[in-house]
C-alpha cells in the first residue's frame, strides 16, 4: 500500500537519501548547502504557509517520493523537490504530488507558485506545462542542477480536488 504524509525533521535523513539518489539517477548535481539546505530544518521552513510531503511504502516506510511547498511571500509560493521513485514514474503519483501542492498553494492564498526545473526532465516539464505553468520571466540566480524557472497564476486554476486533510 502507498501512502502521503507530510513530512517532518524525523524523516529528514531518508529525505536527503532518496533526494541525492533522485539527482544521482537524472544526473543532476547535489551541491552541499544549496541542493539540501530546505531539508536541514523541515519542520520551520514548511511549518507556516508551507507542506512537505512523502509518498511512503506503507509497509516498508521507505520513501517513494516527495514534493515540497513553502512561502516566498504572502502572495507567493515555491514548488520543490518533486521527485518520484523510478519505478513508479508515469502512474500518475507527480501529478498527484503536484496537484495536492497547487491545491495547499491556493488553500494558503497564494496568488502565484513558482519552481525551477531542468529541461532535461521531460516528463516533469510536460507535467508543468500541462497544470499551466510557464517560463518565468525572471531566469536569474537558478540552483546549479536547474535550467529554467516556471510560474502558475493560481487564481486561473480551477480543476484542483479538496487536499484539506494534509493542511
Amino acid at each position: 500500500m502507498i501512502e502521503i504524509r507530510r513530512a517532518s525533521n524525523r524523516d529528514k535523513k531518508a529525505i536527503l537519501e532518496f533526494f541525492m539518489g533522485a539527482l544521482s539517477e537524472l544526473d543532476l548535481p547535489f551541491v552541499s548547502g544549496e541542493s539540501d539546505v530546505d531539508i536541514i530544518d523541515i519542520d520551520r521552513i514548511y511549518g507556516q504557509g508551507g507542506l512537505f510531503i512523502i509518498l511512503i511504502n506503507g509497509n516498508s516506510s521507505a520513501i517513494l517520493g516527495m514534493a515540497a511547498l513553502h512561502k516566498i511571500t504572502n502572495e507567493s509560493c515555491k514548488i520543490s523537490k518533486l521527485y518520484i521513485d523510478q519505478k513508479l514514474r508515469g502512474l500518475g503519483f507527480g501529478s498527484l504530488l503536484l496537484n495536492i501542492l497547487i491545491g495547499t498553494a491556493k488553500k494558503y492564498g497564494y496568488k502565484d507558485a513558482h519552481l525551477e526545473t531542468n529541461v532535461k526532465l521531460s516528463a516533469a516539464v510536460t507535467l508543468f506545462k500541462k497544470m499551466g505553468f510557464v517560463k518565468d520571466i525572471n531566469q536569474n540566480k537558478l540552483p546549479k542542477a536547474c535550467d529554467v524557472r516556471l510560474s502558475l497564476e493560481l487564481e486561473h486554476v480551477n480543476n484542483i480536488s479538496d487536499i484539506s486533510f494534509l493542511v
